[in-house]
């Protein structure tokens, strides 16, 4: 009697077994950029933002995927994702060429790509684009890739460009008069500026030392972006788009993404 207990029980015991590992799910590391407030940084050790708000809403709807995200550099995780070392990484702009060996996702957000300065007469009183830009120096993220219309300006010798990580990095230079401008996207400089008011990091003495808006560059949209033709080293990298790509669509269309991004500026 003894023994037919334990046998029972060792069969059900190896069915329960058997059928977790049948439904278990592909656990999938993908990286976010640790330094672009308010959409993606880390914050006391963790993944924050309006991106990662989104995306930890997207990825429990996932069914066959346990995705675990984690922040880094961005500079450095480009590389590693361009070296198939991770899968996946959030949130890069559309940049064919220049990341010629990206493949994406659905779009997730919509953004708007500006130039901010400091207020001077003199910069104020710049309209042509790039004429009357020259000999500004304009500071950006570290492995940000810049609008065509503005790397054009670069590459003729207009404008100086230098890099930092981080917004309040780039924003303290132009405070700093290290830099006259900084490009980013509009909504997370602003949040920034307004963050670093409160906090005393930012206290303009006149006009010209407020940072403004002087003009946008572009509109652009934030992805999940992948290594292309990865399928050797990430064999669910077709059904894993197609199961994320479905729930971000859905979530577009009900108005939650929208939603959770107000709910995410409204702490602000």
């Amino acid at each position: 009697m003894f023994i037919k207990k334990i046998l029972k029980y060792y069969f059900i015991l190896s069915f329960i077994l058997t059928v977790n590992c049948s439904f278990a799910k592909t656990q999938v590391l993908i990286y976010a950029d640790d330094g672009y407030q308010p959409y993606s940084f880390v914050n006391n050790g963790k993944p924050d933002g309006i991106y990662y708000d989104i995306l930890k809403i997207a990825f429990a709807r996932m069914k066959n995927f346990e995705v675990v995200v984690q922040t880094i550099p961005w500079k450095r995780g480009l590389q590693e994702v361009e070296q198939g070392i991770v899968f996946a990484i959030y949130p890069p702009y559309y940049r064919p060429v220049d990341r010629a060996w990206m493949a994406y996702s659905k779009k997730i957000l919509d953004e708007k790509y500006t130039m901010f300065c400091r207020a001077t007469k003199k910069i104020k009183a710049k309209k042509k684009w790039p004429d009357d830009y020259k000999g500004l120096v304009v500071t950006k993220n570290s492995g940000f890739a810049l609008p065509p219309i503005f790397m054009e300006a670069v590459k003729k010798g207009y404008v100086s460009l230098s890099e930092v990580r981080e917004t309040e990095r780039n924003l303290m230079k132009v405070i700093a008069h290290h830099a006259d401008c900084y490009v980013n996207d509009e909504l997370g400089i602003q949040i920034e500026l307004a963050r670093m008011k409160k906090i005393g990091k930012y206290n303009p003495k006149n006009n010209e030392d407020k940072i403004i808006k002087i003009m946008d560059l572009s509109n652009e949209n934030g992805y999940i972006g992948y290594l292309k033709n990865n399928s050797k080293k990430f064999p669910y990298t077709d059904s894993f788009v197609k199961e994320f790509n479905n729930i971000i669509t859905d979530m577009i269309k009900s108005g939650e993404i929208d939603k959770i991004k107000s709910q995410f500026i409204k702490k602000y």
